[in-house]
Order: C-alpha cells, then structure tokens, then sequence
C-alpha cells in the first residue's frame, strides 16, 4: 500500500486538481480497516494480519499510537479535538484533517483538509440523525463535510467510499462507554506520563518568546509534552443518537457495494453489525 500513499501524496502536491479529484477511485474493490481509539483496539493487529491483503489500514487520532501501527497505517485521520503530537513518519502515510469554523488552530500540518458543515440546531441537526448520507459523498460536497457527530461520519467512511473500496472492517469504534462518555484504549495510560519528559519539555517552552499568553501558551504546552490539547468530551445523548443510525448506516453503504463489519463488544451497536473483536483469534492458532 505504501505505492498508493506515496502517487497520491506526490498527486496531491503538484496536481491542479482538487483532493476529492485525486482521490478517486484509488483503491477500486479493495479492503481496508480502520483502527479507533475505544478499548476493543487492542485487538487491530490479529484482525490486519487475517484480512485479506492489500488491505488499507486507516488510523483515527491516537490509534497511530497502537504498538506497530504508524509502521503499517496508510491513512491517518484526526480533527480539532483531542490532538496530539504525533510523532511519526510523515511520509509514509497520507495525513487528512478535518475542522469547522471558529474551532481552535491545529498545532501540526495536513495532507488533506476536510470543512465540517455544522449549520444551526443541535444533535437533531446532525447526519445522525437526518440520514442523508447520499447527500454528502465526495462527489457531491468535495471537502465540504457533514456535522456527524464523529470522524467516522463526518470524513472517513466518506473518503473510503470515495477511494471505491468494498468492504470496511472496524475495531476500536467502540461509540463511548456504557455511560454514553469518550472511552478509549489508552486511558491509563495517560496517568503514567513520564515527569522527566515534561520537565524536559516545559524547559523548551520557556524558550519561545513569541507565543501570545493564555490558551495559545496552554496549547503550546500540551502539544510540546504530548498531551492532548483542544480537549473536548462527547454530548448528551450522542452516542444514542449514533447506536440508532447504524443499521440505516450500514444500509446505505451496503447500496453503494461497500460492506460493513464493526468489531467490538460495545452495546452500543446493535447484534446485526457488531462481531466480537475476540472471535478471528482462533484463526491464529
């Protein structure tokens, strides 16, 4: 796969046309997985290594971090909230970002920019909830994307079917915890950051002199320590609104000859999509 990232990245710099342009078609009846950051991610590696290659591994914010992982992602997707700094290869994977107006800067540099299209009213406003998935393909709104909520509505399932692959696994979209809260795989281990790198790097940041005071200085720092910054939790009633819209999900991408297998133990999702994360295991032995 590194030979599609490294055309369209080279497409992409010297190519007049737009990134949706460049970006079609490039995978025609291919596999791919995207890895999230809920708990059942720890199960991606035993799931790439048993699907069919090639397959494109898509990486959403932290899931980069997985062990293995930025050696073998081939796309990696983040957008304003929770960002790190991610410390990775950049050449070898095609960086995509996405944004809505007013949101706070990003701190690093992107491949692709995607434009999230909030508009007025709330949850109820959302692609979740009006289902009008056809309405926002690539070829239809370019980088111009939806309110999901969430990345998996708003940019990558889009940009997947856009690139023509036909079957998507996940692990790791796990929606939220059974309390309907952000739930992810590497929670722990955020509380055992290391003291000595931050002390390390709070002293580069009392170097730069050019930073305005108050929530820039903040930003600057978490992104200098490899906190994430741009914090931001999910809403009330999001990942109802998301568990309710997946069979209809799954429906239109099943009309567009994309098929969907979700991975996780979640119940969030309903039986009809989701398979347990544990079950390829015996494959392996």
């Amino acid at each position: 796969m590194d030979h599609v990232v490294k055309t369209l990245k080279v497409d992409l710099q010297k190519s007049a046309r737009t990134p949706e342009e460049i970006l079609q078609n490039r995978f025609v009846g291919g596999n791919a997985l995207v890895v999230s950051a809920g708990p059942s991610a720890v199960y991606w590696r035993d799931l790439y290594d048993v699907l069919p290659k090639p397959l494109l591994l898509v990486c959403i914010k932290q899931a980069i971090e997985l062990e293995g992982a930025s050696d073998l992602c081939n796309l990696h997707f983040c957008n304003t909230w929770n960002l790190k700094n991610y410390r990775y290869d950049r050449s070898r994977l095609l960086r995509l970002f996405s944004s809505a107006p007013g949101d706070p800067p990003s701190l690093q540099s992107w491949d692709i920019r995607f434009e999230i299209h909030r508009g007025a009213g709330g949850l109820e406003a959302s692609l979740a909830a009006i289902e009008a998935f056809e309405d926002w393909t690539l070829e239809r709104r370019g980088s111009l994307r939806p309110w999901g909520p969430g990345m998996m509505y708003e940019s990558v399932l889009f940009t997947l079917l856009h690139m023509g692959v036909s079957s998507i696994s996940t692990v790791g979209w796990d929606i939220a915890d059974p309390k309907g809260s952000n739930s992810h795989f590497y929670d722990l281990e955020e509380a055992a950051h290391s003291q000595n790198f931050r002390v390390r790097q709070i002293r580069k940041i009392r170097r730069l002199t050019s930073i305005s005071k108050g929530a820039c200085i903040k930003r600057v720092w978490q992104y200098k320590t490899g906190r994430k910054y741009n914090l931001a939790g999910m809403m009330s009633g999001e990942a109802e609104l998301i568990s309710k819209s997946l069979p209809a999900l799954s429906e239109w991408l099943e009309s567009r000859s994309v098929s969907l297998s979700c991975y996780t133990d979640s119940a969030w999702f309903p039986s009809s999509l989701a398979k347990d994360p544990t079950s390829f295991l015996s494959t392996l032995e």
